[in-house]
């Protein structure tokens, strides 16, 4: 088995995550209110998120929660990738 490349991986993990973020912070600013609750409750099974839906978010904080957002993807690929690898098994070595 291959190891992981703790580094590596977070930084794959946290430009996926700040990528989907944006993603969905251009699903809020471009598709209509009840468009976007529609798709988000899909997301969520169960739970009607237009209760919680905050349509007012500035640029500047989207901005901040695409850096946090990536940060928190990096730590936990780096947490990932130091788990996998440290409970890696060794595969074992026939001799002939």
């Amino acid at each position: 088995m291959n190891k992981l490349a703790p580094l590596r991986f977070g930084l794959g993990l946290g430009t996926a995550w700040s990528v989907f973020y944006v993603l969905c912070i251009l699903t809020m600013r471009l598709l209509p209110h009840e468009t976007t609750v529609w798709l988000f409750n899909l997301f969520f099974h169960g739970l009607d998120v237009a209760s919680i839906m905050r349509w007012d978010i500035p640029w500047w904080e989207s901005a901040l929660s695409v850096l946090v957002s990536f940060a928190a993807g990096w730590l936990c690929g780096v947490a990932l990738a130091v788990v996998y690898n440290v409970t890696l098994k060794k595969e074992p070595t026939h001799i002939q």
